[in-house]
């Protein structure tokens, strides 16, 4: 069933300007964004660009995300057949590469998300961030007021030294950007990851993300996702549980984070503002 036939539940219309009036109405625009629900099981298709510290290129993927903590994200080669797998049971998150053909094993999702950012997101937030809803559900709010383009500035308290920062669309109520912050003692904080909603498409009486820029500046990746099509799945797919081929060298993917952390990340152009 495509989705163009879902009708995603809590969507009401704002006008931008409204919530630059005062601190009660965006307090309460940020928690009916926070009661934003998707549907149970989605897929989409879309086209990447990658950026890394030794490659890019563009190409196309797919991914299946299941309430509230299962995944699977699939970048294609040029033939059409997956290049990069990466996989989460709720439990393990695992990568394949087809190119390397090397399986980088993480038995233990939180201990890799802690390596990505520092123990503040886990997979449900990951899900959220893919849908363009607020992670960190029951966070608490550290500063809240309105950036000068219209929309609803809210900061969140993460795990200790780390704070998120996100911009919320009071027209969609969906987030318009977020970052992830290091905080240090007398700065704003070093982005840890960001993401930026460039454009949004139509999903019944609603709109789910239609490109997405996400970057680990501590790592010097870039994936910006053009989503062509989200469907809401009625079977639901095993597809959660990977694991290596029989010709795979194995590699620990928090052993590797740690050392793609080490290298001086590529510096990679800023993306354009987004109004």
């Amino acid at each position: 069933m495509l989705v163009s036939s879902l009708v995603l539940a809590g969507c009401r219309r704002r006008r931008l300007g409204r919530f630059q009036e005062g601190e009660e109405e965006a307090r309460a625009l940020v928690e009916r964004v926070r009661e934003h629900s998707v549907p149970f099981a989605l897929q989409a298709r879309f086209a990447i660009k990658v950026q890394g510290p030794d490659f890019s290129g563009t190409t196309s993927g797919a991914m299946i995300l299941l309430d509230p903590d299962k995944l699977r994200i699939e970048v294609n080669g040029p033939v059409g057949t997956p290049l990069f797998i990466l996989a989460s049971d709720g439990k393990a998150l695992h990568c394949w590469s087809q190119r390397d053909a090397t399986f980088f094993r993480g038995d233990d999702a939180v201990a890799v998300l802690r390596e990505l950012t520092g123990g503040t997101v886990a997979i449900t937030d990951l899900i959220s961030l893919l849908t363009g809803t607020l992670p960190l559900d029951g966070a608490p709010i550290v500063d809240l007021g309105a950036d000068p383009d219209g929309a609803v500035r809210v900061v969140f308290q993460a795990a200790e030294g780390l704070r998120v920062r996100a911009a919320v669309d009071p027209q969609h109520e969906l987030l318009r950007r977020v970052s992830l912050l290091q905080m240090g003692e007398e700065d704003d904080g070093t982005e840890v990851l960001r993401v930026a909603y460039n454009d949004l498409m139509r999903v019944g009486n609603s709109r789910m993300p239609e490109e997405i820029d996400i970057e680990a500046p501590t790592i010097g990746w870039r994936a910006t996702l053009e989503i062509h099509t989200w469907d809401e799945l009625g079977r639901i797919p095993d597809a959660f549980d990977l694991t290596p081929p029989g010709n795979a060298q194995e590699k620990d993917l928090v052993t590797t984070l740690k050392e793609m952390a080490k290298q001086p990340a590529a510096v990679l152009p800023t993306p354009p503002s987004q109004p």
